[in-house]
């Protein structure tokens, strides 16, 4: 053999542990980042979960207050006045329903939905809600940026009629609050993609393209979002193509039916 073939035999062998322990460190730093980035991507998931849940709050105290006054609990003459009026303080909401038993809007803050909305899938759903929750997207004439119906139900006496009040969340505003909250919130969710579904996994907010996918069910690699039992990560083509780690939270009684993800380019 050659002396310098013998030499390279040499360096090799005193350099292939050295490239092997590097290759190696190199390995488990780059399993580390992802186990990393995919951690934050959940907490910034859960963090979301509960400013959605504070909205849903929002909904139900709305619901609650309405459901004291008379005029709306007995679907009075006033009835529809007096929500118009509560409606003031409550910006994130197109309207305030009551509806009876058999789906039919008796009185609401938009007269608008008086009458053109009786049967509607939203005002159908209404009273069969066992107690306060959140519905599924809804699209109307009236509203064609699309809402999400909160339901608080009511037991009917000698004096009120049952049914259920509803509180039409505004999605338009949905987006422009995922927006705030990405410019004042985690600098972590600059580089996010904020998302809010309802349990059938159909779109309600986006903080990027909204109008572009409001209304649209997730695909179906992102379906485990809706189905899980538990918060999770997936990492998934999303909607708009992108390659993005995944963190969520599914929907479940306790968020009120409603899921949420924060997705991130795993090289940004």
């Amino acid at each position: 053999m050659r002396v310098s073939t013998r030499l390279m035999l040499i360096i090799a062998t005193c350099l292939l542990p050295t490239i092997g322990l590097q290759i190696a460190a190199s390995w488990n730093q780059w399993t580390e980042r992802k186990a990393q980035l995919g951690d934050l991507a959940l907490h910034q998931a859960q963090l979301l979960a509960g400013d959605v849940g504070s909205i849903a709050e929002g909904a139900r105290i709305l619901l609650g207050t309405t459901a004291q006054f008379r005029q709306v609990r007995t679907i009075g003459n006033e009835c529809s006045t007096r929500l118009a009026r509560l409606l003031d303080n409550a910006p994130g909401f197109a309207f305030v329903a009551r509806v009876d038993n058999a789906g039919q809007v008796r009185c609401a803050s938009d007269l608008a939905v008086v009458g053109a909305e009786d049967g509607a899938g939203w005002a159908r759903s209404a009273p069969l809600a066992p107690a306060f929750t959140a519905g599924q997207f809804t699209r109307s004439p009236s509203h064609p940026g699309g809402f999400l119906p909160f339901y608080l139900p009511l037991a009917g006496s000698e004096t009120t009629e049952g049914g259920a009040l509803v509180a039409a969340l505004d999605l338009t505003w949905l987006e422009g609050h995922l927006n705030r909250l990405k410019r004042a919130g985690s600098p972590f969710l600059v580089s996010g993609v904020l998302t809010v579904a309802d349990a059938e996994g159909v779109i309600l907010g986006r903080d990027v393209r909204h109008a572009e996918f409001v209304g649209q069910r997730f695909p179906p690699a992102a379906m485990p979002i809706v189905r899980s039992p538990t918060p999770g990560i997936l990492r998934l083509r999303s909607m708009d193509g992108t390659e993005r780690v995944v963190g969520y939270t599914p929907p479940t009684p306790a968020s009120h039916n409603l899921a949420v993800a924060v997705g991130f380019h795993e090289p940004d």
